[in-house]
């Protein structure tokens, strides 16, 4: 039996097909004809219950190449890095969502509803392809060019799926919200040396804890708003914003220390 949101998914897929977003007197003969469209798989959920190592031998890491899509989310990128996702950066959201599961164990429902997220606010669901960064020649306009004449942005762009105060990006507005920033992490190390927890294989005040992860978006918080004169942080933002300092201590922990939280 499907669950709630598998459902909600499966229609959310039917609405991308030419019967109902884009019917068939709305689209070019031309783009049907090049363009047939995808249905959109879900995976089915993995019963696995063993201990796994994680990157495999069959995950080496490769840095991208010149063409190679990385985006906003390190999560994503540490996965197409080691090949869990297709390295050129062009994904599925079948591909997603298993990525997501096998490298990091990531509950299957929340995995799928991120997936979505990102297909239909900055993909062509129309094809099933999203880009983990920006805007790529493999990835055509939406049908109908509903959402413009260029192709999807991908993840990469401002809005929708990437949104303001970030614990490893800057605001689009006063700097680089697409790579990696130092001078955040430094100042995530700044916190942890403050608050975090000891260890005896780290060392003292080098575990990243929950309390850290507080006071470091906290002290974000107050910094964004201070020098980003358009910050966005609606409701929306504020659940995935404070989701991805919840990732960080649940799935990037290394298994050295006993107290990860």
């Amino acid at each position: 039996m499907l669950s709630l949101l598998q459902t909600v998914l499966l229609c959310a897929g039917s609405l991308i097909s030419r019967s109902v977003v884009c019917p068939a007197g709305s689209l070019t003969g031309t783009y049907l004809a090049e363009q047939p469209g995808v249905p959109i798989s879900i995976p089915v959920t993995s019963n696995y219950t063993g201990i796994k190592k994680i990157p495999d031998d069959d995950h080496p890491f490769i840095a991208p190449g010149p063409d190679d899509q990385r985006g906003p989310c390190p999560g994503l990128n540490t996965l197409a890095n080691h090949g869990y996702l297709p390295r050129n950066g062009i994904v599925t959201f079948a591909q997603i969502v298993e990525a997501v599961g096998e490298g990091f164990n990531m509950e299957y429902d929340l995995a799928a509803a991120l997936a979505a997220f990102a297909m239909l606010g900055r993909g062509n669901a129309y094809l099933d392809l999203v880009s983990i960064g920006g805007e790529s020649p493999l990835i055509p306009p939406l049908p109908g060019f509903i959402d413009g004449h260029h192709a999807p942005y991908g993840i990469s762009k401002h809005g929708r799926f990437e949104g303001d105060m970030s614990i490893t990006r800057q605001d689009a507005a006063i700097g680089d919200n697409v790579n990696f920033q130092e001078d955040l992490y430094d100042e995530l190390l700044l916190y942890t040396g403050k608050y975090g927890d000891d260890s005896p294989v780290t060392g003292n005040s080098s575990v990243v804890t929950l309390k850290v992860m507080q006071e470091f978006k906290y002290s974000r918080f107050l910094e964004d708003q201070v020098k980003n004169p358009v910050l966005e942080y609606h409701p929306g933002r504020f659940a995935t914003s404070y989701g991805e300092a919840a990732f960080v201590l649940e799935f990037f922990s290394n298994g050295n220390c006993l107290d990860l939280h």
